[in-house]
Order: C-alpha cells, then structure tokens, then sequence
C-alpha cells in the first residue's frame, strides 16, 4: 500500500522506550496486588481498591504500540506484512501460554475440577475466547479456577487479530490525521455511550468482559500513537497534562473498583485518555516521573509481565485451595516464592528462545 501524497511523515521505526516496561511493571504490580486478596484477605486492605485497573494501563500501552509499529511498517514500506504481524505476535504470546495451560491442566486433575468445565474453559483460552466464555456462560463457576485472568488476553488477541486490517481500511497513513482522529474519536464516544447506557440494565461485571464494551481503551492507545508519530505533540505541554492525568489515574486505582457505576459511567474512558497522555509524556521525554518508570527493578518486573500475569493468579487459587489452613503469611510467602519462580521460569526457559526467533523474524 502507498500512502497518499499529503500524509505525514512518519519514522520508519518506533524507537525504544525503556519507561515503557516500567509501565507494564506497574501495570502487572496492581493485578497481582488486586489478586492477592485470594491469598490473604485478612493481609491487605481494601486501599487501593481498582488494582484490576492495571488491566486498562496494558489495553492503552498495547493499543498505542501495536499502532506505532504498523505505521511504522507502513511509511517504511508502503503496506502492512500480516503474516509477519501475526507470526511475531504468535512467538511472543503462544509458547508461554502453552507452558502455562499445562500446568493448568495438572492443577486441574489435582483439583477435582470437573473436566468438561476444564476442556471447555482450555479451548476457549486457546482460540483467545475466555472472556465470551464468561459474559456468555450458563453455568457458575463460568470459567475453571486459575484461568479468569486469561479474558483480557483474549480481549487484545481479538484487537490484534482486527487492527491492522482496520489500518489498512481506514485508520492508517491512507488518511490525513485529523479523518483517522475524528473516526477513532467517535468510536470510542459511541462505546462510552452505549456502555452508559447497557449498565442500567445489565450487570457491570458483564459488561466489564465484554471486548466490545472494553475496546475503547485500546483504541485510546492507537489514537496517541497517530498522534504521537504524525503531530508530534510539544513536550512540555504533555509534560504539564499527564500531572492531572496521572492524578486521575491514581484516584481511580486508590478508590474505584472495576464495577463501580463511576467507571461505566464514562470513567473507564476518560481514565484510558488519562493513560494515553502519561503515555506520550514518558515518549516525549520531558516528564519527571519518567526517570521512576526507568528503574531497574521495576523495568524488570515490566519484561516478565506476560509470564507474571498468566501464572500469579493459577499459584494464588492453588496455594488458597492446598494451604488454607495456614497462617496468612506464611500463604503469602509461598504464594509469591511460587509466583516469582514460575515467572521467571517462562521467561527464561520458554519465552526467552521464541523472543529471539521474533527478533531475527523483525530483523528480515
């Protein structure tokens, strides 16, 4: 594809942001802070109460860089490769979760868990259809134990699976910038709308699942990636919004709950617009707050994200099913022993060989 004579000029690679794991650090750190309540309810308090919001901080990163990278590929090339698109995608998403439905599965036998709930919840992690499985389920519990946190993969894996396909259609160089604003805008208006509408009468935490309902936040993130690379937004006058910004956001992880009525109520998208902005503060460069997402240790958290996020949640059901019993620290201790070991051995053992066969696939 050719982008058209008055596009803008976009760099031909997205450069390396290294605050951006600290992002995915901070992100993961509050699903498991949120998810720790299985372990020790007694242990943590009920502050801060929308640690499951760290979940709307990945939709907009993952929005904003899947959006980056096929711009990117577009103005360097001219079109969109989907079978190198999807092929990366599938080296650094599917060997992990491969390793991790194992143990699952095992977990499962030793559970008692009934085994058509567990064939059942198994192929719909695996065709990245869990969170339909819940919204849809006629039967409770909607998915097996250990597997509930995979919804918001299966959330990202349907956008991917549509995004470049909507690039190439109508969100990509073809068009000038402020077209591309103005239909991202208005889709992400509509779903705020009909999401404000639906909560009158549906349950939130169904609404919560469901991808069209939570799509907003991705599409957020692809909208201040066109921003980003086609406008180039002044530094210091990103650096100056993301302070309210990031406010807002840590108002929302402190006291709102992921089905508190404020969310659905047009929250869930303003605090993603909040996300982008403290985004495209840490591209800028001239945010304070950046050097803190920098850190070492939490840019290494951010690296093993996806292992940490798939497996906490399995080590927390498994150590509240076994070790219930026990005090709630020493439930505690084991359950983050366990955690940090089989994080670290996914991405040692199993993500680390595939990232490389990714990197030399993005090198060709």
């Amino acid at each position: 594809m050719t982008r058209s004579p008055g596009a803008e000029h976009v760099p031909g690679r997205f450069p390396f942001v290294p605050a951006f794991d600290g992002v995915r650090g901070v992100a993961v750190l509050l699903v498991v802070e949120f998810h720790l309540r299985r372990v020790a309810p007694g242990l943590v308090g009920s502050i801060p109460r929308g640690g499951s919001l760290g979940v709307d901080i990945f939709f907009v990163l993952s929005g904003f860089l899947i959006t980056a990278l096929l711009l990117t590929e577009q103005s360097g090339t001219g079109r969109i490769g989907f079978g190198g698109f999807y092929r990366r995608r599938a080296l650094r998403l599917l060997p992990a979760l491969a390793g991790f439905l194992v143990a699952q599965i095992a977990f499962s036998v030793l559970a008692g868990i009934p085994g058509r709930l567990e064939r059942d919840s198994v192929l719909a992690v695996v065709f990245y259809a869990a969170n339909w499985k819940i919204v849809l389920a006629d039967s409770f519990p909607p998915i097996a134990d250990g597997l509930a946190q995979t919804w918001s993969l299966a959330v990202e894996e349907q956008f991917y699976l549509v995004w470049p396909l909507a690039v190439l259609a109508f969100a990509g160089l073809r068009f000038r910038l402020g077209v591309v604003v103005t239909v991202l805008g208005a889709t992400v208006a509509a779903i705020a709308v009909a999401r404000a509408v639906l909560v009158q009468d549906t349950p939130p935490g169904l609404l919560y699942f469901r991808t069209d309902m939570r799509a907003d936040a991705l599409i957020v993130g692809a909208m201040a990636a066109h921003l980003w690379l086609r406008a180039r937004p002044s530094p210091r006058l990103l650096a100056a919004l993301a302070w309210p910004a990031l406010v807002f956001v840590a108002g929302c992880v402190l006291f709102a709950s992921f089905n508190s009525r404020f969310l659905f109520l047009g929250g869930y998208t303003v605090l993603a617009v909040a996300v982008a902005v403290v985004l495209l503060a840490v591209v800028g460069g001239a945010w304070g707050p950046t050097a803190l997402l920098e850190h070492p240790a939490l840019r290494a958290v951010g690296r093993v994200a996806y292992g940490l996020y798939l497996w906490h949640y399995l080590v927390f059901v498994a150590v509240e099913r076994w070790l219930g019993d026990w005090p709630v620290t020493s439930r505690l201790a084991v359950a983050l022993v366990v955690t940090v070991a089989a994080t670290y051995g996914s991405w040692r053992f199993v993500e680390q060989p595939f990232l490389r066969r990714k990197r030399k696939l993005a090198a060709v």
